[in-house]
């Protein structure tokens, strides 16, 4: 590569792109309106003070140092009407850019955990964008998701065009938790809360929160409008218009299938369901922002249970494994030791830093086929002879040495596919030792069924 060259791709290196700017005053900020605590956090609950009057015969006393913000791990997992989990695809138009849409994916594990995550649809989320001299640029897709958690008590946001999670406290957390519990509800009405009746009408106290309000359809008895209020009284979020689809034979219970979301009294989007899947399995890990999870429970075989991930993008070189590598084990790792050797000089020159992680894509009874070596970070513009590749969900199992590379465990892994999703061609990732092999990772991709 040459120096004017390297320059040109050293300077490019941590910007966002050019997909994220069209969206900056558009979808992404009804995106932060709508999803962000963090974008509302400057947003605080009304509360006038209270004049009291003071006996000036009583010793004035400091106010009570607030109790710091503990986390704790959430409860016991919990069926509510007979399910114990349910993941809501939808897509999401903007009645300012009625052109745009976005996927958004709503995962609930009852009765402490949730998960939604929005990126953008079709071929924006594809990132399919070439850069300069036809090397293609950087995927925009994950770069432009927005992200929300709830584990427990605990609560996190990860904003587009980032990969490090902001946990939330106080007002914030409040804010989060209540946008959580509005569409909780409306996914599983009644649910199990106790709720004040009045004709047509229904409301429950959420200690610590606001209020739920929902009110019915006359005929139906079904809702037809849902809110969340602040403690102050002020409407936070409205569904409204809400449409129903009834149980037939594919579907065992009444299931939302559209409604408009407004915001403080501003109509934010449009929402139409796509998907239910009820009772699917979702691990404590798809729950947590990469950046929190504290690892899989080591077994005493030393693999760990399958846990759900995210697979980031990444800039990789891909070549073919020799003949005898592809049943030789030993051969492969030999063959990526030399790679890396012959990249490591190259691509530091050039202001790139090699992940020490080489990646082995496997045959459906665990041989390697193809060694890919990656980046540490993704550039927007990879090396020559490098692309980028689109991040992806996908199951991970962690082991030690080469335990994982079998055709059970493939299978195994595949097995735990959740619902609604289709499995790819698994990898394994290997931490070279100077005398062998260490940690290991046997990755599946996974992917939601269109």
């Amino acid at each position: 590569m040459t120096d004017k060259r390297m320059a040109r791709v050293r300077g490019r290196q941590g910007s966002l792109g050019s997909f994220v700017a069209p969206f900056k005053l558009g979808v992404l900020s009804c995106t932060l309106i709508a999803l962000g605590p963090s974008a509302l956090g400057s947003l605080r609950v009304k509360q006038e003070p209270v004049p009291q009057e003071q006996d000036s015969t009583q010793e004035q006393t400091a106010p009570p140092t607030p109790k710091p913000f503990e986390l704790l791990p959430p409860g016991k997992r919990r069926a509510i009407q007979g399910m114990g989990s349910v993941v809501g695809l939808s897509k999401v138009t903007f009645p300012s850019q009625p052109g745009v849409q976005q996927d958004l994916e709503c995962s609930y594990a009852f009765p402490d955990r949730a998960r939604w995550r929005m990126t953008p649809s079709s071929d924006e989320a594809e990132g399919k964008q070439q850069g300069r001299n036809g090397m293609r640029s950087r995927p925009q897709g994950r770069t432009a998701r927005h992200q929300m958690f709830r584990f427990g008590n605990g609560g996190w946001t990860i904003l587009p065009g980032n990969d490090t999670s902001e946990q939330h406290e106080g007002e914030a957390l409040r804010i989060h938790m209540l946008r959580f519990e509005l569409r909780r509800l409306a996914l599983i009405w009644p649910g199990e809360l106790t709720w004040t009746s009045e004709e047509n009408s229904q409301r429950v106290v959420l200690e610590g929160l606001g209020k739920l309000e929902v009110q019915l359809d006359p005929a139906t008895q079904r809702p037809i409008l849902m809110r969340s209020i602040d403690p102050d009284g002020s409407v936070r979020e409205e569904f409204k218009n809400i449409q129903w689809n009834a149980p037939d034979e594919e579907r065992k219970r009444f299931e939302p299938a559209s409604w408009d979301l407004h915001f403080q009294g501003t109509h934010v989007w449009t929402e139409t369901f796509l998907r239910f899947t009820w009772g699917g399995r979702l691990t404590e890990a798809f729950f947590q922002p990469n950046d929190r999870f504290q690892g899989g429970r080591m077994k005493a075989s030393g693999s760990s249970d399958a846990e759900r991930l995210e697979i980031p993008e990444v800039a990789v070189w891909r070549e073919d494994l020799n003949p005898e590598a592809k049943t030789d084990w030993d051969q492969a790792i030999q063959q990526a030791r030399q790679a890396m050797e012959r990249w490591r000089p190259i691509l530091e020159e050039g202001g790139f830093m090699l992940d020490e992680y080489p990646v082995f894509r496997l045959s459906k009874d665990g041989d390697p086929l193809r060694l890919e070596l990656r980046l540490k970070d993704l550039p927007d513009y990879p090396p020559e002879g490098w692309f980028a590749q689109g991040g992806l969900d996908g199951l991970r199992r962690m082991g030690v040495g080469l335990d994982l590379a079998s055709k059970n465990s493939v299978i195994s892994l595949r097995g735990r596919t959740p619902s609604g999703h289709i499995s790819m061609d698994p990898y394994l990732a290997v931490q070279l030792l100077e005398n062998g092999v260490g940690i290991t990772q046997l990755v599946m991709p996974i992917a939601l069924a269109r």
